[in-house]
C-alpha cells in the first residue's frame, strides 16, 4: 500500500481488478485499510488517530489507545476485499458508507437526476431513495430498475393518469400475512411491507400508550400484576458498562447499541421511553445513564427464579488495573485484560475466557464470587408490570438461550407478551444443539431469522 508524502493519502492497492470506481471512492480516504484479525482498521496520520471498523455500531470508532504509532499501525496486515465486504457487519462498511456520503454529497453525486421505479412503480431520485429507506436505502436502490424519462422533474408532479398506468405489485403483509397491495415500511422498519390496515391500527395503539408522566408524579411507576402491564419499549439483560440501548436513547451514540434503532415509537425524544436494564453487576448498571422511565434492576436472569453465584472481576479491581495486564486471544492479538473482564461476568461458572486471561497473566486472584439473584422472564414481568415489550437485547454469557426458554413458556401463556424483535448471543459459550432448539422454538412460535451471525442472532415476529 502505498501511504502519504507529507501527509497525503494515496490511492489503496487492496483495490482488486472488478472493483467499482464507487467502492475506491469510497475507501479512497481510509486508505490504507489493515486487518488485524479482528476488525478492519485504518490510521489518520496526520492527526495521529487510529480507528476500528465497529461491527455492531457500523461505524468508526477511536482505538488510539491500542494502536499509538504509525510503525505498530504499519505492522499490522493489509486488509483484503473480503474482509471490507464479509467481515464489517451488517449492512457493511461499503453500505454504510455509500449511505453517509450521498446523504452528505446527494445533491452533487452523478446519479442525483436519475429516478428509479420504488414498489409503487413510481420513479423516485437517489435522495427521495435514501429520505425513505434510510441506511438501507443501497439494497433498494440497487434493485430498482432505472425509469423511463416522463419529463418530470419531481415525483411529486407526476400525473394520476401515468401513475394509474402502474400497478403497484402485491406484497405479504408482514403483520397480518395477507396477499394485498402494501407499503414499504421507512428507515428502520425498511425490511418489511405493511397493508395500510395494519400500518395504521398499530400507529394508533402506539399514539394510545400513555407516554409522560403526570406533574409531580414519581419516575418509577408501581409494580403491576402481568395481566395489568404496561407497554415497555425495550428491556436489556446483561447490560455492562457499554453497547446498551440505554445509552441509544439517552444520546450517548459512541458507547451505544444500534438496537435501540429498532424501536417503534411515536415520542419525539427517546429519553422519554418505558424500559428495564437488567445487570448482575451493580457497579455497571451504575454508570449507565439515567432515563426517567427506565428502572434498572439488579439481577441475573435465567430458565427459572432462585440463587445463583456470580464469578466476576470487581469494578474496582477492572479500574485499579485497566492497562496493567495485557495477554493474547489470539496468536497475533494482545488483549488489555481489565477491559475485557467488564463484559465477561458469568453465572454458574467462570467465563471461560476470563480464566484463561487471568491465568496467564498470574492474577486469577481477581476473581471473585458473590451470590446472586436469579428472576426468571415471568417473575420480572410480574414485579415490573411487563404487560408487552417491542425489543429485547441479551448479552448473557452463555446463559442467553435459557432465558428465551423462560420468555418462551410465559409469552405461551400470556401471547400479547411477545416482544417484536429479540437479539441475543449465540457464541463459543452456548452449545450448538441448544442454540439450533432455541431458534426452533422461536420460528415456531411466529418469529423469522434476521440475521444470524456466528455470535449474535436477531429475530422479529411479525404476528
Amino acid at each position: 500500500m502505498e501511504v502519504e508524502e507529507g501527509g497525503e493519502q494515496r490511492a489503496p492497492t487492496i483495490l482488486q481488478e472488478g472493483n467499482s470506481l464507487c467502492d475506491e471512492a469510497v475507501l479512497l480516504p481510509y486508505a490504507p485499510l489493515r486487518w488485524d484479525g479482528y476488525a478492519v482498521t485504518y490510521r489518520d496520520k496526520v492527526h495521529q488517530k487510529t480507528y476500528w471498523w465497529q461491527n455492531q455500531w457500523q461505524a468508526w470508532v477511536d482505538s488510539s489507545w491500542y494502536y499509538t504509532s504509525d510503525e505498530e499501525f504499519d505492522t499490522i496486515q493489509l486488509a483484503e476485499m473480503s474482509h471490507i465486504r464479509d467481515e464489517t457487519g451488517f449492512p457493511g462498511m461499503l453500505i454504510t458508507l455509500k449511505a453517509a456520503g450521498a446523504k452528505a454529497h446527494g445533491s452533487s453525486d452523478p446519479s442525483a437526476k436519475e429516478k428509479r421505479l420504488a414498489r409503487d412503480s413510481r420513479p423516485y431520485s437517489c435522495k427521495e431513495f435514501i429520505g425513505f429507506y434510510g441506511d438501507t436505502w443501497m439494497w433498494y436502490w440497487d434493485e430498482a430498475l432505472i425509469a423511463t424519462s416522463t419529463g418530470e422533474e419531481d415525483s411529486d408532479d407526476i400525473s394520476t393518469a401515468d401513475s394509474e398506468q402502474c400497478i403497484a405489485p402485491e406484497a405479504v403483509c408482514a403483520n397480518c400475512g395477507e396477499l394485498t397491495s402494501c407499503v414499504d415500511g421507512s428507515a428502520q422498519w425498511s425490511k418489511a411491507t405493511y397493508c395500510n390496515g395494519c400500518w395504521t391500527h398499530w400507529r394508533s395503539l402506539v399514539t394510545s400508550v400513555p407516554r409522560l408522566l403526570p406533574d409531580g408524579s414519581s419516575t418509577h411507576e408501581p409494580h403491576r400484576c402481568v395481566t395489568g402491564g404496561v407497554h415497555f419499549d425495550f428491556i436489556e439483560v446483561g447490560t455492562s458498562d457499554w453497547g446498551t440501548i440505554s445509552q441509544y436513547c439517552s444520546g450517548h451514540s459512541l458507547d451505544a447499541s444500534l438496537m435501540g434503532e429498532e424501536i417503534r415509537t411515536s415520542l419525539e425524544s427517546l429519553r422519554d421511553v418505558r424500559g428495564l436494564a437488567v445487570e448482575a453487576v451493580g457497579e455497571h448498571l451504575a454508570s449507565l445513564p439515567t432515563l426517567p422511565r427506565v428502572t434498572q434492576v439488579e439481577a441475573a436472569l435465567g430458565e427459572f427464579s432462585g440463587e445463583a453465584v456470580l464469578y466476576h472481576v470487581s469494578a474496582e479491581n477492572i479500574s485499579n488495573n485497566m492497562g496493567k495486564f495485557h495477554t493474547n486471544m489470539t496468536l497475533d492479538h494482545e488483549v488489555d485484560v481489565m477491559w475485557y473482564a467488564k463484559s465477561m461476568a458469568s453465572v454458574g461458572k467462570p467465563h471461560p475466557e476470563l480464566e484463561m486471561m487471568l491465568r496467564k497473566v498470574g492474577r486469577e486472584d481477581l476473581l471473585e464470587e458473590k451470590p446472586i439473584k436469579v428472576l426468571s422472564w415471568s417473575d420480572l414481568c410480574v414485579r415490573y408490570g411487563v404487560g408487552s415489550v417491542d425489543v429485547v437485547q441479551l448479552d448473557c454469557e452463555g446463559m442467553d438461550c435459557s432465558i428465551l426458554r423462560g420468555l418462551i413458556t410465559h409469552c405461551q401463556w400470556h401471547p400479547q407478551a411477545f416482544p417484536r424483535v429479540i437479539a441475543f448471543e449465540a457464541n463459543s459459550l452456548t452449545d450448538q444443539e441448544e442454540v439450533d432448539a432455541t431458534l426452533e422454538a422461536l420460528v415456531a412460535n411466529g418469529y423469522n431469522v434476521r440475521t444470524h451471525s456466528w455470535e449474535n442472532i436477531v429475530v422479529e415476529r411479525y404476528r
